[in-house]
């Protein structure tokens, strides 16, 4: 008859090799709830939301951050074309109202 190791042996667990993982090559870091507190903190004074955009979009280090600053420019951009669209429309219509008052 063979001799059987005892039951604990049997049962062993093989031991446990270190896992690494490779990060995919866009892996970008995580913007923590702190800096997105800062960021809206920032966005709501006149001005410096402008720089701060600005520098968010060139910033690469993390690039969810720098996409939605680069959204952000664009809304930006195309509020402030609509906005003088509409402000040269309502004064040309205020100059010919103006002109069939006489």
């Amino acid at each position: 008859m063979s001799e059987q190791p005892p039951y604990s042996a049997q049962y062993r667990q093989p031991p446990v090799q270190p896992v690494y993982v490779q990060l995919p090559p866009d892996y970008s870091p995580t913007v923590t709830k702190g800096e997105w507190f800062l960021y809206l903190i920032l966005q709501m004074i006149p001005f410096v939301n402008l720089v701060m955009l600005i520098v968010y979009a060139l910033d690469n280090t993390k690039p969810s951050r720098a996409n939605l600053a680069k959204v952000n420019l664009i809304f930006l951009a195309v509020g402030f074309v609509i906005a003088i669209g509409y402000l040269i429309f309502f004064l040309c219509a205020f100059g010919e109202a103006m002109k069939h008052i006489h």
